[in-house]
């Protein structure tokens, strides 16, 4: 296998993992620990091949900064356990140079989610434009629970970010 196939497989895991945890969380409010595990096993082989090893520790680094204080957020019991691991994943993958921004677009893409899921719990017939569909019906579900699967607005950031994490914007 070449190095530019290699590259592009561990694209495609990070790409099906983070789209994979999307789905899982909005169907069930649960992130499968081998997503987070699959991430962070590919990274190195990512980072060695597409970037260079040189830059590994600085993105360990920030992962661990990241984890730390998203701990705070646990035991608040304002994030999930799955939304924390999701997200050191996620933040190994992007690095120090791309995490600030990552964090203030998954910020606002999960505020966005919260004050959605409000409103329609506020007033359920808001979600009478989206129909029947599966997925509004999810989150006339999730409203009535009072849930919100934060993994969806960490995984739709990373998506987000993944042009040009993978050196394609």
């Amino acid at each position: 296998m070449t190095a530019a196939a290699l590259v592009f497989l561990t694209q495609l895991v990070f790409v099906f993992c983070v789209s994979y945890a999307i789905v899982s969380d909005l169907r069930r409010l649960i992130i499968p620990n081998w997503i987070p595990i699959a991430l962070a096993v590919t990274f190195p082989v990512f980072a060695l091949l597409h970037a260079g090893g040189d830059r590994i520790p600085a993105h360990v680094a920030v992962t661990v900064l990241v984890f730390l204080i998203s701990m705070i957020f646990f035991v608040a019991d304002w994030m999930g356990g799955g939304d924390i691991k999701l997200l050191a994943a996620i933040i190994l993958w992007l690095g120090p140079s791309a995490a600030p921004e990552f964090l203030m677009v998954m910020s606002l893409l999960g505020a966005a989610l919260a004050i959605t899921l409000m409103i329609v719990r506020s007033f359920p017939s808001a979600a009478d434009p989206w129909g029947q569909t599966i997925v509004a019906r999810r989150v006339i579900e999730l409203a009535r629970l009072g849930q919100c699967p934060y993994g969806v607005a960490i995984g739709a950031a990373a998506l987000m970010f993944a042009p040009r994490m993978f050196g394609f914007a």
